[in-house]
């Protein structure tokens, strides 16, 4: 297994030499005009860079639940802040979970999803 720093800088690296951004893109979705309290301004919500999605996705299905440490290297690494990585895992185990459910016994951390279909009679 290759550490998970490697992996990031490895993975940083090609992103610069494709020019893709890593760091956030804060998009902000229309929506028709809702009543807000005056002393609250709205937040926005954060999208992931391409560069982003695909790094935590590649994370995630090598390591599922990574330490904190790994988190805030990844946090780092990326340009985000360490609770926004904490809620993508936690986020990603979740909807892996709710998957795996609905389609019995599909592979949650990722790679073959081809030997959940494999017949048992021999």
């Amino acid at each position: 297994m290759i550490p998970i720093c490697v992996c990031i800088v490895t993975y940083l690296s090609v992103t610069c030499l494709l020019k893709v951004p890593v760091f956030p893109v804060h998009k902000q979705k229309e929506q028709p005009a809702q009543k807000t309290s005056p002393d609250q301004p709205k937040k926005h919500r954060l999208v992931f860079s391409e560069a982003q999605r695909r790094t935590l996705r590649a994370i995630f299905k090598e390591t599922p639940r990574p330490t904190k440490e790994m988190q805030i290297a990844i946090s780092r690494q990326l340009g985000l802040e360490l609770t926004t990585v904490a809620n993508f895992f936690m986020n990603a185990r979740r909807r892996c979970r709710d998957k795996w459910q609905e389609e019995e016994g599909m592979n949650c951390s990722g790679g073959d999803t081809s030997s959940g279909t494999e017949s048992m009679s021999g």
